[in-house]
Formats: structure tokens, sequence, C-alpha cells
């Protein structure tokens, strides 16, 4: 990425100057579109949980995320794309997983509980206060059809 030479930039002026090269480049160069990202996380997703027949129904949320590294002071600007897994073939395998820690989310009341047990909950993807993103969650809350996980 190009330095950049206007150290006041604003944080607007920076997303629209990464959209730019990420769409010129990722996309129209290398083919990165939406469909191809998808894929690819859906591929990731089976790899690291170990299921396979991993379908997406909608996208969540994108959005950027500007953090700091103190250790290497420097700035990283993230683009996060969030996806509601629509079908996946065991969900036994990926309620039984030992590569993150689980705890059940109720989405039963609104506002949402920001903790559980006693730990502040981060959310990314805003659906802590954010009445149509959680709606759109439990419309498609998983549950069991013969055999595999879909959408209710």
């Amino acid at each position: 990425m190009d330095e950049i030479k206007n150290k006041d930039i604003t944080f607007k002026e920076l997303i629209e100057m990464y959209k730019e090269l990420y769409n010129s480049y990722y996309e129209n160069e290398l083919g990165f579109d939406e469909e191809k990202r998808k894929k690819v996380l859906i591929q990731e997703f089976n790899k690291v949980f170990g299921v396979r027949g991993t379908k997406i129904s909608h996208k969540l949320d994108s959005h950027y995320e500007l953090k700091y590294s103190k250790s290497k002071n420097v700035y990283t600007l993230y683009y996060l794309e969030s996806y509601i897994v629509s079908e996946i073939d065991d969900i036994n395998k990926l309620l039984s997983q030992k590569v993150y820690e689980q705890e059940v989310l109720d989405l039963s009341h609104y506002p949402i509980a920001k903790e559980i047990k006693g730990i502040k909950l981060v959310d990314s993807i805003s659906i802590l206060d954010d009445k149509d993103k959680l709606n759109l969650l439990k419309k498609n809350l998983l549950c069991y059809s013969k055999g595999k996980m879909v959408i209710k």
C-alpha cells in the first residue's frame, strides 16, 4: 500500500482509499469478489471445525475497523464481513470443537446482556444493540432437520 502523505487524513478518506485499492487489485485484477470470499470462508470454516456441507444464507454485516499495534507503532485498517450459516453437515462436531471456548448467548430478550459469567462481551458486528440484525439472526437460527442443521 502507498505511504499516506497527508497525516491529517480522516477515517472516511482512509476507507475510501482502501476501497479503491482493494477493488482495483483484489476484485478487478484477482477476481476476489464476494462470492469467491464466501467460498474461501466456507472452506476455512469447514477445515478448522472439521465439518462439511456448510452453506451461507445472508450477509449480516460488513464494516471497517482501525486497530493500533503498540508493539509495532502502526495502525492497520481491517475490512470485516459477517455471514449467517444456513446449513452444516454435523452440528455435534461444531458444538464439541475445542478450537474456541463456547458459551450460550440468550437472544430471546432485548437488549442482550453485555456479560456472560462476569466476562464482558465484545461485539464487532453490533448485534448487541441493533434490533434489525438481532431479528435477522433470530429468523435464521439453526435447527435439526433429517440429521442436518438447517435454518428453521
